[in-house]
């Protein structure tokens, strides 16, 4: 019985690797120049055919720049932003690209040299392995980076206990619908 509970988990186990791993495969790739940045997780790209694309970087979620005057920024999303800019502005770089999230944005990785610009990014305390749902988060090395950044206080956790961006867009969204009524 206990040899039958051993195969079943090692079964168990190497499905829920196949899994996570196919996930994480990107279902369409191509290079293109990053024409702007629009804040720390979102850039427009043109492609050589004059083809713009608006892409959402994968596996992370930055500080949130202010929009409008209703959505103000938090703290750290320009500094993100301009991380974001020095990293890819201007470049031909290499998108591998996952889906279509609902703003019709492509969510891709970025790579930049023998890394990505997500795990770049976790690592200088710019933005946060995105946890918000589990699926966003693909790459389980911008998680670990995201805690070597915590625990040695780069970027955004030098400050006092900062808000990860879902939770900041959502006491924004609630304070916006409350001024507008």
């Amino acid at each position: 019985m206990n040899i039958l509970i051993r195969v079943l988990c090692a079964l168990a186990f190497g499905v829920a690797l196949s899994v996570a791993h196919a996930k994480s495969e990107p279902k369409w790739e191509f290079s293109a120049r990053v024409s702007f940045v629009d804040d720390g997780d979102t850039v427009w790209a043109r492609k050589d055919n004059g083809e713009r694309i608006k892409v959402r970087l994968a596996n992370v979620d930055a500080p949130e720049t202010g929009h409008t005057p209703c959505k103000k920024g938090q703290p750290w999303g320009d500094q993100s932003s301009e991380a974001l800019k020095k990293l890819v502005m201007g470049k031909w770089v290499n998108f591998q690209c996952f889906e279509k999230d609902r703003f019709h944005r492509s969510v891709c990785d970025i790579q930049i040299g023998d890394t990505t610009v997500a795990r770049e990014l976790a690592s200088r305390g710019m933005a946060w392995a995105n946890r918000a749902d589990p699926r966003y988060l693909r790459d389980p090395v911008v998680g670990r980076l995201e805690r070597e950044a915590r625990a040695s206080k780069v970027g955004l956790w030098a400050s006092e206990s900062p808000i990860p961006p879902w939770e900041w867009r959502k006491t924004v969204a609630a304070a916006c619908s409350r001024d507008s009524h």
